[in-house]
């Protein structure tokens, strides 16, 4: 596609499903969150500082991990200090609130239906300083007519004044009008692919590529997830830390 791969996240290891959307927070010594970590500093500083941080994410087919990195990411801009919001835009397949324990009674398809204003649908994950969420709410409705509303890029605008960072969860772009929309609100789009659909999917990929950069030229490029090995010192950094612990705690008992 030409552009570049600006990340490998590994296998999630011993990270339990129920821990993996805010493993940085429920498993922060894991390679899996450390992963997530990196690449969010990566991304934080290899941008301009002074302009609006917009992060569209999505990916191409269903069920490759793009909105659990959605969480991941949220998670670990929050632990940097920054405010941040989280948006569920998969008005088709949310699945946010379920990932962070909240409720979806109301949010983002009832606030752009006139049901609800900004202060109601915004909601906080109370062991995560800094982070707010909107989740993708319950209202039955055209998902492009309510995310291609003036409505929509009101929210955004308004977003990325009051919040450091915003990350906009969209639904997978190949075939969906409305992630096209929601990637021209963006200053960033940012592809998730499982490696073991890399293969299978490089055509749908390629033409997920043209029809986002058609729409604005801001997709930075991909992040693959499921990746099948980290990197030989990773694993022996680990491993050495992890008997570093075990050690300690074999000394504490001692000492007990």
């Amino acid at each position: 596609t030409g552009l570049s791969v600006l990340g490998a996240i590994p296998r999630p290891g011993r990270v339990s499903k129920r821990n993996l959307a805010l493993a940085c927070k429920t498993a922060p010594n894991s390679q899996f969150a450390e992963a997530y970590r990196v690449f969010a500093a990566n991304m934080r500083f290899q941008s301009n500082q002074e302009e609006e941080q917009v992060l569209l994410v999505t990916s191409t087919v269903e069920e490759e991990g793009k909105s659990t990195t959605a969480c991941n990411l949220a998670c670990a801009y929050a632990q940097m200090g920054m405010r941040v919001l989280l948006i569920d835009a998969d008005l088709r397949l949310p699945s946010i609130h379920t990932k962070v324990g909240i409720p979806n009674t109301t949010g983002l398809s009832e606030y752009l239906g006139n049901e609800s204003d900004l202060v109601g649908i915004t909601q906080t994950i109370k062991a995560i300083n800094n982070l707010f969420v909107i989740t993708a709410g319950n209202l039955e409705d055209d998902p492009m007519r309510l995310l291609s509303s003036e409505k929509m890029a009101y929210l955004v605008s308004q977003a990325s004044q009051r919040f450091d960072f915003v990350i906009i969860d969209s639904a997978p772009a190949s075939g969906l009008a409305e992630t096209l929309v929601l990637s021209s609100l963006a200053t960033k789009t940012l592809i998730v692919t499982d490696e073991n659909n890399m293969k299978t999917q490089s055509e749908r990929i390629k033409r997920t590529v043209d029809s986002l950069a058609r729409i604005k030229q801001n997709v930075s490029g991909f992040l693959i997830v499921n990746a099948k090995s980290a990197t030989q010192q990773d694993r022996k950094y680990y491993q050495q830390r992890s008997r570093r612990r075990g050690n300690a705690k074999l000394l504490g008992r001692a000492k007990a």
